[in-house]
């Protein structure tokens, strides 16, 4: 779902800023703002599946779980694109501690959730927590260095970029097909327990 709900916009970005150097802010603000409706729909989905998760098969135990596993997931298309940002910027080591300091922050946060309270859903909620913290770093530093407003979302650029992002978008759920369809060829020939 965190592959397939980006769209191909984050994937999009090394491709399309280099050449569009001039329209970087513009492509960056597309993004986030992009990236951020998609986590609002996320969250209300898990939201929405608490209520009726249960008309579309899902077992009772799952259905409280649904809104922070659709927060989470939000939050973490949300801020997808500051990997890319940083690479895109030659910052290399930068995204590379990032990525450790993520790894390590939501590691943590998760297991301590974990240990001290022996509970799913705080250890969930500890995993948004964290996401939540990365989002907001991530805000931060787009701010302090492109300045990133409402004011430079373009719909001029965001078609051009949706041109470039859409066939990637298309070539991730490819690619989950692809890793994925033996799995559940084999599963479907056992009942689940």
């Amino acid at each position: 779902l965190y592959m397939l709900a980006q769209f191909g916009m984050t994937y999009a970005l090394p491709s399309l800023i280099p050449r569009n150097r001039d329209k970087t802010k513009e492509i960056i603000a597309n993004t986030v703002f992009a990236q951020f409706l998609i986590a609002v729909v996320l969250s209300f989905a898990g939201v929405f599946l608490f209520f009726y998760g249960e008309c579309f098969g899902l077992r009772a135990e799952i259905l409280p779980l649904a809104p922070i596993m659709g927060m989470f997931t939000g939050l973490m298309v949300a801020s997808s694109p500051f990997d890319n940002i940083l690479i895109i910027e030659e910052r290399s080591q930068a995204a590379a501690l990032l990525l450790i300091v993520w790894d390590l922050t939501r590691g943590s946060f998760i297991l301590c959730g974990a240990l001290f309270f022996h509970d799913l859903p705080i250890a969930l909620w500890a995993a948004t927590i964290a996401a939540a913290l990365r989002y907001l770093v991530m805000l931060i530093y787009l701010r302090s260095s492109y300045q990133l407003s409402v004011s430079q979302l373009s719909w001029s650029i965001f078609r051009k970029q949706w041109k470039l992002a859409a066939p990637m978008g298309v070539q991730s759920a490819g690619h989950l097909v692809e890793i994925n369809t033996d799995k559940y060829l084999i599963l479907s020939f056992f009942t689940s327990a």
